[in-house]
């Protein structure tokens, strides 16, 4: 079985280095700003702080308890309280998963110019020093944005895992309490039914 070839790395053209550079270091500081803005990470982790110890909460007062002791009027306000949890989380996720993207997508930016700009530096030997000071001060600015990158990144990623254990967990919450309402519902419908001799007689 033969792999994929890799993809040709494009090597910029001499005279378009100097317009390029400064295009690719605007980027590179823009990444940078990005990625140190301290709220979103930051607020993303202590929200998830919050519903996780709710969550917790509401499991430690019943997930052990036998449901079919509740009162009907409990049981719906038991799963209300999951159906809150669970929409909670749900629009936490979508909001982590556009930050993760987010970034993700200025990580792959940052890999792919400074790849460029490498294949550029190899091949620039000839061109004069001024050329090649910029080049190498530039790779020195995407070494450094990946690395200012690197840590909200992969908390963001810590984050969505934890994330998707805690929904695993109202998903289970949720699911056991639903099935208990509609068995209560079950056993109801058969209450209000009439009796059979009385379908009978009729």
């Amino acid at each position: 079985q033969t792999s994929s070839p890799t993809p040709q790395v494009q090597v910029i053209a001499p005279a378009d280095i100097p317009a390029r550079a400064d295009a690719d270091e605007e980027f590179v500081q823009a990444v940078i700003r990005r990625a140190q803005t301290p709220d979103a990470g930051r607020g993303a982790e202590q929200e998830l702080a919050r519903s996780s110890a709710a969550v917790q909460r509401l499991d430690d007062q019943f997930g052990g308890s036998d449901l079919s002791a509740l009162p009907v009027r409990r049981l719906g306000s038991l799963l209300r309280h999951w159906r809150l949890h669970e929409r909670a989380l749900s629009h936490w996720r979508d909001d982590l998963q556009r930050a993760t993207a987010s970034s993700s997508q200025d990580a792959v930016g940052l890999a792919s110019r400074r790849a460029e700009w490498q294949a550029t530096r190899l091949t620039a030997a000839g061109s004069a020093p001024a050329l090649r000071q910029r080049m190498d001060a530039l790779i020195a600015e995407f070494d450094q944005a990946e690395q200012v990158l690197s840590a909200p990144l992969s908390r963001m990623l810590d984050l969505g895992r934890k994330g998707n254990a805690l929904a695993a967990q109202v998903e289970s919450g949720l699911s056991t309490v639903q099935d208990r309402v509609a068995e209560q519902d079950r056993r109801l419908r058969k209450i209000d039914a009439p009796p059979l001799w009385e379908v009978e007689r009729h």
